[in-house]
Parts: C-alpha cells; structure tokens; sequence
C-alpha cells in the first residue's frame, strides 16, 4: 500500500471516529426497564431486520426471517453477510446493536476511503482527496445511518470504486458489477446498464465479463420467483411506486413529478440541512455540468450519480430517516463537487479554494454533527417506547409462539420464534398486503397467522378492534395488546372472491375506472354478520366503478357503505369493455350491517358502480 493510501485510510478512520463520538450518545446504565433512552439501543428498526438476517444465517436458515419462510426483505444481503462473523458471537441484543454500529462504521470508513482514492486518480493532489474525504463523512447523513448500522454507506463505497474502476476490462470490475444488487436492490439498474453496454461492446467489459456480471441478478431474481412466488424483492414491492395497487402511468408521472420538486429539488437546494449539507448539492449540479465536458475520466462519476437521481423520484419512501435509499447518490454528488472545484481551480485559484472548501467542510462537521445527533436520539427514543414489550418478551422466552408487528425488527431478538412483519419484509404472505393497507392486512392474518399478541402504532397500521386485553400500557397511538382470535377467524368465510384478500382477488380479472386510490386501496370494517354477531373484514371502496370477470351464473355480492355514510350502488351485466344492462340498483346508509345482493349474469362480465358517496365490497360469492 502506497504512503498516499495509508494516509487516506488513515484519514478516513479519524473522520468517522469523529462523526461516531459526535452522534452517538455516552454510555449510562438504563437499561430496558429503565426511563432513559440505553445508549447502545440503535436507533432504526431497520438495522435490527440486518441483524435478524445475519443471525438467522447464522442458524443455517437464510433468507429466512422466520424458518421455513423465504424471504427477500433483506435489502442489502452483502450487509448482513458482513454482519454474521461477530453475530455469531452472542445472540444478547446489547452485542448485536454493537456489531451492527461497528460494521456500519466499518463500511463509512471504505466509502470514505474510496472517497478519496477516486479523487486522487481524477487529478486531485494536495489536499483534494482528504476534501472528498471529508464531505463524504460530513455532507450528508450518511455518517448518521452509518453509526446507525444501516447500510447506505456499503452501497456508496461500491458505487465510488465502480467509479475509479469504471473502463478498466478487469474481472475485478465485472465482480463488482454482478455484487450490486446485493448491495442495495435498486443498484441492479447500474448492473443491467453496465452489462448492456458489455455485451454491445462499450463500457470497458469484454461480452463473457458482461454475461458474468448479469448472470447473478438474474439467477437472483429466479431464485425469488421460485422461493418467494415474486421476483421482485419485498423492498422493491413495500417502497416503490411500481408495485403501487393500479397505479396509472397518468399517476406514475404525477408522483414523479411531486416527489422532484417536493423531495428531491429542497435536499440539493439544501433546505433539508440534516440530510446535506448546504451548499453541496448546488455545488454538484454546477459542477457536473463542468465535469461532462472537461473530465472525460469523471464521467463514470456523473453517469452514476445521474442514474440514481433519476430513480429517487420513483420511491414511495423517499423522506424516510433523512432519505436514506438516496444517501449513496449524496455521498456521490458530494464528490462530484469536491472534484468539479478542484477542477475549476486547477492554477493559480487552487489554494484559496482549497482553504475555502476546508473550512466548509469543517462548518458541516460543526453544524451538521449536532443535528445528526439530535435525531439519532429522537428515533431512538421512538424506537425505546416500545421497548417495554421486547423486556416482556425476554422475560417470556418460549411461552409467546408468535408476535405482529409493523416495526418487528427488534422483537425478533427477543427469543420470539415466528415473529410476523406486518409491513412484509420479513413476512412475504403480507409484503403486498401491507400495500392494500389495513383491509388486506387483516384478512391475511385471518387466514395466514395467528399470533399471540399484536403490536402497533395506529397511525401507522389501525388494527384496535383486533386488540383484546392490553398486554403493557398503552403509550400514546402505540398499543400492545392479544389478538381477539374469534372475531378475527370470522374472516375465512369461504368466499369466492374476497376483497382484501389477494390470492383471491389475482384469481379474477379487474378494471377499475378510475383505479382506486392507493392509499385506501382496501380498508377494515368491523360490520355485523347475519347471526348479529362482529364481524371484523376487509373491503375495497368503489369510488368508480370496478369490473369483474365472473363468468354467467348466479352471484351473491356482499357490500355495504362505509361508516357513516351513505349512497348509492349500481349493478350491471356486460363485456369488458363496459356494462350493457343494469340489474340492479340500491340507496343504503352505514349501520353496521352488510347488504347481499343476487343477480344473475347472461354476460361474462358484472360491473360495479357507485352513484353517490364510496361503496366498499366485501366479497362475492357463487349463489347456491
């Protein structure tokens, strides 16, 4: 290793050291019962999910959050590798959140490494690399997820040696390529790219190097489409407006368009502070533009950096713990500027420019470090207000066969078996239904799990009427409490087609003129049943008209108004392309009661409409 090596290394350790003394708290001696925040609680429940992974590969059950369940929701699958040797240790959750912020660590230090070996082959003498350096670490919140023991930093540090490396025809660089989507699943955009200029010729890779680069994504993706019936992975399906419930291309452009100028633009303006530093981002849009016409060698860089941010916009999480999928495009847009500077001020400019851009790097260190810790302790002390659950579980090893759970990362290292994510990272059965939200969600648990007990926020996933007895006090919209089996068993009624239920709903072609709307996709209604009994269902709100391939027969359909309202529905026969004969037509008011209809269709088609005010299906069944 070169001296110059050694000393960017060496630089790169004390940087994260720095920005690991100012964000993390000092140690004390609360613990799990005790009122004060611990300080080696991690503050995302995120980084426990990496954690679950890595221990569950360590029981030789991969890819599996729950045994014999494949699942794909482990976003960064080289992060939780490099999280098994020391997983491997202790299961004590105390060890596990120390590992998860050591490698976390670990990974800022290489991107921040990187960081500064790609300047330095850009042209960048003196001082520049260590700049690169710098602003990797400090301009951004990429140190915040990094001490968190996310894995952005992993995904930026392959990004900025694909860069260096880019053009070079080595087996090393087709390696790095076919690890991406590994790294973080979005980065396979930057594989199928790279290995289409391959195969034509371009990019530095011969054709054998480009079908090895391309072999693992797609052997990846054939992997999932066998184990987890959807060769999309569960993060794509949970945070994309791809797997959006009927998105329109109509909507898809509009959510592009909002999530630009709304999240996107303010973070590189730098309005959002915390998540860049000010200054960074107008820096590297003004030097990009340079970089492209002067820099041939930087273009890598640019090309890289623009892929990502022409992505960014597509993601349904964008703003989530300081945007951290777009962090890895950050860390490259900040050096981008770093170079783009360096750049412009080759000559005579080249030392006050470089006293100028120390001094703005000591600036974000100052500023942004003390914001970064802030919010470090906010999430953490979210994520600790649940924690009186987890110090339950402990405490009941082996009596709990199961919890539910939004936020389940946690729980799972606390000796709970079959933990169910009810978000579907670590569930697959409910990844698509966490995107149906609450409707879908509850019939999947009826006819899927049973847990013991059910854990939620209700601003997040309003579940009450499920909840029995509260099983620890309840704090703020977080509640704890046993699942009401009864009352939820009442949702496996044998129907035709369910609503909310999606293997039952992908068994029958839909139109929805207009698609509904993707945040009420489906909803929860605790209705009566015909024995006058609760009946807790899912149902999809018709606030158009929907089309069902049923086929000719007699039908029962099962609908009602929502809560408190009132309406009108209309049932008509017809083809495809619209209905032809009205069958029937109702004016209801919500009053607990589901409402059936039987018609019988001469047309293969039966048609759905509501007339006044949202109508919300409940199933439909063949009539006996």
């Amino acid at each position: 290793m070169s001296r110059y090596r050694r000393a960017d290394l060496l630089l790169a350790l004390v940087l994260v050291a720095i920005a690991a003394i100012g964000i993390l708290p000092w140690p004390n001696d609360a613990g799990l019962s005790g009122t004060q925040t611990p300080s080696w609680l991690l503050p995302y429940d995120d980084a426990y999910i990496h954690l679950r992974y890595a221990q569950q590969f360590v029981r030789g059950l991969p890819f599996q959050w729950s045994e014999g369940v494949p699942s794909s929701g482990e976003t960064s699958v080289l992060f939780a590798l490099l999280l098994v040797p020391l997983a491997a240790v202790s299961d004590d959750v105390v060890w596990l959140s120390t590992v998860g912020r050591l490698v976390g660590a670990g990974t800022l230090v290489w991107a921040s490494w990187e960081a500064a070996r790609l300047t330095r082959a850009l042209g960048g003498g003196a001082a520049w690399p260590a700049l690169a350096s710098g602003v990797t670490v400090f301009g951004s919140a990429l140190a915040l997820s990094a001490v968190a023991g996310m894995d952005s930093a992993l995904a930026a540090g392959c990004l900025l040696r694909l860069a260096r490396r880019w053009g070079d025809g080595s087996w090393g660089t087709a390696a790095l390529l076919g690890a991406l989507p590994l790294a973080r699943p979005e980065l396979a955009v930057v594989t199928v790219a790279a290995g289409a200029l391959g195969l034509v010729g371009r990019g530095g890779l011969s054709r054998s190097q480009a079908v090895a680069a391309l072999l693992p994504l797609f052997g990846g993706l054939a992997a999932l489409r066998v184990y987890t019936d959807d060769w999309r992975p569960a993060g794509m399906i949970g945070k994309s407006m791809f797997a959006l419930p009927w998105v329109t291309p109509w909507r898809l452009a509009e959510g592009y368009w909002h999530n630009l100028r709304d999240q996107v633009f303010p973070v590189y303006a730098g309005v959002a502070a915390v998540v860049m530093a000010p200054g960074v981002g107008l820096a590297a849009a003004v030097a990009a533009v340079g970089l492209v016409v002067r820099s041939p060698r930087a273009r890598p860089l640019l090309a890289l950096w623009g892929l990502l941010l022409g992505l960014a916009p597509f993601s349904t999480h964008l703003p989530w713990q300081a945007m951290r999928h777009h962090q890895p495009a950050l860390a490259l847009a900040g050096v981008v500027a770093v170079v783009g500077v360096q750049t412009w001020c080759a000559g005579r400019w080249a030392r006050a420019a470089g006293l100028l851009a120390t001094g703005a790097v000591v600036a974000m260190a100052l500023t942004g470090l003390p914001r970064a810790r802030a919010l470090h302790a906010e999430a953490a002390a979210r994520l600790f207000a649940r924690a009186p659950l987890a110090a339950s579980l402990d405490l009941m090893r082996g009596q709990i066969e199961s919890v539910a759970t939004h936020e389940a990362g946690l729980y799972s290292l606390f000796g709970v078996p079959r933990p169910i994510d009810l978000m579907g990272l670590g569930s697959p059965r409910f990844t698509r239904a966490a995107l149906h939200r609450e409707g879908a969600v509850l019939e999947t648990l009826g006819r899927e799990a049973t847990p013991a007990l059910i854990a939620v926020d209700l601003d997040v996933m309003d579940l009450a009427p499920l909840m029995g007895v509260p099983f620890v006090p309840r704090r703020g919209r977080f509640m704890v409490g046993t699942m009401d089996g009864p009352l939820l068993a009442r949702v496996a009624d044998g129907a035709t087609l369910d609503f909310g239920y999606l293997p039952d709903e992908a068994r029958v072609a839909m139109r929805w003129e207009p698609p509904p709307l993707t945040n009420k996709a489906s909803l929860a209604i605790l209705a009566l049943g015909a024995d006058g009994l609760p009946s807790y269902h899912g149902c999809r709100p018709v606030t158009g008209r929907v089309g069902l391939e049923l086929g000719v027969g007699r039908w029962l359909v099962r609908w009602t108004m929502l809560r408190d309202r009132s309406g009108a529905i209309a049932f008509a026969e017809g083809a495809e392309l619209g209905p032809i004969a009205t069958l029937a037509e109702r004016a209801d008011a919500w009053d607990g009661r589901w409402r059936e209809d039987t018609l019988t269709l001469t047309q293969p088609w039966l048609w759905v409409s509501n007339t006044e005010g949202p109508v919300c299906l409940e199933s439909i069944r063949a009539a006996r």
